[in-house]
């Protein structure tokens, strides 16, 4: 054998070592990067669930605080309501005091005024009604309002109370927000917790039920005569009173 072809052997031998080793490099650089592929869909995935759980724990959170938001909104109404009528008629009361302090003190009794003060009340009084009827009918006006704030300071307490158990689970619920060693599940079962406790009472329906209850006691001692005999004592307390037209 010649030279030539053991060199040519030797040749042949090494192209083959050599292609061998640039697919073995070719076949570890494909396996490397479907690794790297599978590692990144991995990691893919993982954050599109934790996108979809956070979603999801986001929403129902977010529900959460927009329906202890909607109570306390009607509550904050129910407030300003309450204390709109309990002004109106402290003013009204003020007014009667003010009419009737000018009778005590040996004045006239301010007819147009007196008037006012009856026709906001939503009473009424005859054209040629006496002294003794004008001064009935402040009178009465005076218990009735008298009452009815009174029964005003009782339902506002109750929307007070309402307007604390709202901002405690509005806190709660924040608490539980920005907790982060809770689970999924124990921040769904906290979710679901303190929207069961949203829905446990109707604190405005509490403060009318205080109202009506009130107007109910307040018309069965009128019945009983209580009432219009709070008004005759009051009545009998000034024996004249002078109109001035």
């Amino acid at each position: 054998m010649s030279d030539q072809n053991t060199e040519q052997r030797k040749f042949n031998r090494f192209q083959g070592e050599l292609s061998g080793s640039h697919s073995g490099l070719f076949a570890g650089t494909i396996a490397s990067e479907m690794s790297k592929r599978n590692k990144d869909e991995v990691t893919q995935k993982k954050e599109k669930n934790r996108e979809l759980l956070l979603s999801e724990l986001e929403k129902v959170y977010l529900d959460l605080i927009n329906e202890i938001d909607a109570n306390l909104d009607a509550i904050h109404e129910a407030m300003q309501k309450n204390r709109d009528e309990w002004e109106e008629r402290a003013n009204r009361l003020n007014d009667i005091d003010d009419l009737l302090q000018e009778v005590k003190d040996g004045g006239e009794l301010n007819v147009q005024q007196a008037n006012k003060v009856i026709e906001s009340a939503g009473k009424s009084i005859l054209e040629n009604a006496t002294s003794a009827d004008y001064y009935r009918v402040l009178i009465e006006i005076k218990i009735d309002n008298l009452e009815q704030i009174d029964t005003l300071d009782q339902s506002f307490v109750k929307l007070e109370e309402g307007e604390k158990f709202y901002h405690d689970l509005q806190e709660q619920a924040n608490k539980i927000y920005n907790d982060q060693s809770l689970s999924k599940q124990d921040r769904l079962a906290a979710y679901a917790r303190l929207n069961n406790e949203v829905g446990k009472t109707n604190f405005v329906e509490a403060a009318l039920e205080i109202e009506n209850q009130n107007q109910k006691v307040e018309m069965e001692d009128f019945s009983n005569t209580d009432y219009s005999q709070q008004v005759e004592n009051s009545v009998n307390k000034i024996s004249e009173i002078k109109l001035n037209f």
